[in-house]
């Protein structure tokens, strides 16, 4: 499809979350590239600090770059600065895998370690991990990170109070196939200390993750990918 740049934070319904796409202005400013992004490089949900969009140029020798122009969006994504009021960009989008997990190890597991205050990858479940949280068995507090809504070297910590954090060496990545990297931050990777990761991948009828910008209106409708009714939620604020 195509759409007309109009605003910054303008919504492009797909009717589906995407996990790839390549787009190009067709009109107006920045015409001489393709763009590509996706979820396993870093494409995040909207939220209270910086949105990454890793992109690619589909026509240059160039390296990775993030302009943040796209936020993802259950039913589609977020447009963002970067064009000129009017330009036409071009897109192709492809959907998310949607299939139902077949076993629950899959898409969940619970994984004990010894930190080694090195970078460590953590493997856990057979399947990419969308959530991570982690805790040291010997303090207080929980570490909290996901692919697509904190982002890789950033965290929550769901025993506090507080918005989201930079942290470059806690979780460090999502984007392998099975776990997660970690650094040298005493939360997650401590030396001789161990601690638990707990690891989700989404899942229609099982798991789902998302956020939205707040309208003040009531009995607001919010899309997810279940496929089903929610039977448990956890929201927080983030900004």
């Amino acid at each position: 499809g195509y759409f007309e740049y109009n605003s910054s934070g303008q919504v492009i319904d797909l009717g589906f979350e995407p996990q790839w796409i390549i787009y190009k202005n067709a009109t107006g400013s920045s015409t001489s590239y393709w763009g590509m992004t996706d979820i396993m490089r870093g494409w995040e949900f909207r939220n209270s600090s910086s949105n990454v969009s890793r992109y690619l140029r589909a026509n240059t020798n160039n390296g990775e770059g993030n302009n943040g122009i796209f936020a993802l969006a259950p039913n589609g994504f977020y447009n963002g600065a970067g064009f000129g009021g009017g330009d036409l960009i071009a897109y192709t989008a492809i959907r998310r895998p949607m299939k139902e997990a077949e076993t629950g190890s899959s898409i969940f597991s619970a994984v004990t370690y010894t930190g080694n205050s090195s970078n460590q990858k953590l493997t856990g479940t057979s399947g990419v991990v969308d959530l991570a949280f982690i805790k040291r068995r010997d303090v207080e507090d929980w570490v909290w990170s996901g692919r697509s809504v904190v982002g890789e070297a950033k965290k929550l910590r769901i025993n506090r109070q507080g918005d989201i954090e930079t942290d470059t060496q806690g979780i460090k990545e999502f984007y392998h196939m099975d776990g997660v990297l970690v650094g040298d931050n005493s939360d997650v990777n401590s030396n001789g200390v161990t601690a638990v990761a707990y690891f989700i991948g989404r899942s229609p009828k099982f798991f789902d993750y998302l956020t939205w910008v707040g309208n003040a209106t009531s009995n607001r409708s919010i899309s997810h990918n279940l496929g089903v009714t929610p039977e448990f939620m956890v929201v927080k604020k983030l900004s």
